[in-house]
């Protein structure tokens, strides 16, 4: 486990994973050691050292693995924890974002473009490779969406434990009820994020709010509509990890923006327009990734799909023969 000092200098990020850990899975403040550079005041030589943290769960990115099986002490809670900083959709849309600059940037400048001079060429190599390690793009995305899906994913075995103990539990399913009803009839509203941009960003931010609530909806439908077998629906949950680019990405412009109004900054009024442009355009991509999944046309023809690449991995090559007999 190590622990890099954060570029603003307040605080530390985990990444790594502790085996065999007491009360792992039900503990929500944990003591963390974890590999630190620590730079010798005499030497100035840096050396890994090792320091102790106060980790909180709530923190965010601290999962748990399931329970060991062990030969005794069955009644502890032993797992492995893991603490990782969810890097990996910003991963994604970087990547992807510089190659369509890069591409773009040569179509505009038309034949030229793709003249060694102009020293896109190199860029272009070097960032394709971008995509591909640390990970596929492809592999990443699938990583993100489940990872998002764990949080509904125990709040729905929450519900299911309480319904088979009704009177036990008739404050939460009466909460949620009402939740559910509300949104049906257009009562309930979205979590709103008001409060965290600046005055002139929240007609966006509750465009935002907006795609978080449908993003929250989608998952839990297709969590009961496929259970664990959401694993397998690599289809649906491309789908789902670009609708968490687009937000994750969303909420990142407002919270620069806003600090920059904050701050009045000389660029404030541009990056203000930046933002507003990208959340009008993030946000309708959203909503379309969102109603495909939910749609039984598009979710038809990913079994085409899936039924397409059997065939063609079968045949290893074009499985269809030439109308033209050649």
């Amino acid at each position: 486990t190590r622990a890099e000092l954060s570029p603003d200098g307040k605080h530390y990020i985990l990444n790594g994973s502790k085996i065999w850990i007491s009360n792992g899975g039900t503990a929500d403040v944990m003591t963390v050691f974890a590999r630190t550079k620590v730079t010798n005041p005499k030497t100035g030589k840096v050396d890994d050292k090792v320091s102790a943290f106060i980790v909180e769960r709530g923190f965010g990115g601290v999962t748990s693995g399931p329970p060991e099986k062990k030969l005794g002490i069955k009644c502890s809670n032993t797992t492995a924890v893991s603490f990782l900083l969810l890097f990996k959709n910003l991963f994604c849309f970087a990547s992807e974002a510089a190659w369509y600059v890069c591409d773009e940037a040569i179509q505009i400048l038309g034949g030229m473009g793709f003249m060694k001079e102009t020293g896109l060429e190199r860029i272009l190599r070097d960032l394709r490779i971008f995509r591909i390690f640390e990970g596929t793009n492809d592999i990443l995305r699938l990583f993100v969406a489940l990872t998002g899906i764990q949080y509904s994913g125990a709040h729905l075995r929450e519900l299911q434990s309480a319904f088979k103990n009704p009177t036990a539990n008739l404050g939460l399913i009466f909460e949620e009820a009402s939740k559910r009803v509300g949104r049906k009839v257009g009562l309930s509203s979205p979590p709103s994020m008001d409060h965290l941009v600046h005055r002139e960003l929240i007609p966006s931010s509750q465009v935002v709010a907006r795609s978080v609530d449908s993003f929250g909806q989608a998952v839990e439908m297709l969590l009961i509509k496929y259970g664990k077998n959401i694993v397998n629906e690599q289809c649906v949950l491309n789908r789902l990890a670009n609708a968490a680019f687009d937000i994750y990405s969303s909420t990142v412009v407002l919270s620069r923006a806003s600090q920059s109004l904050k701050e009045n900054s000389p660029t404030a009024n541009h990056e203000k327009l930046m933002t507003e442009a990208w959340i009008l355009e993030a946000t309708d991509r959203v909503k379309a990734n969102l109603d495909i999944v939910a749609s039984g046309k598009y979710l038809d023809n990913f079994s085409k799909m899936s039924a397409i690449s059997r065939t063609v991995c079968q045949a290893e090559g074009v499985a269809q023969t030439n109308p033209l007999k050649l």
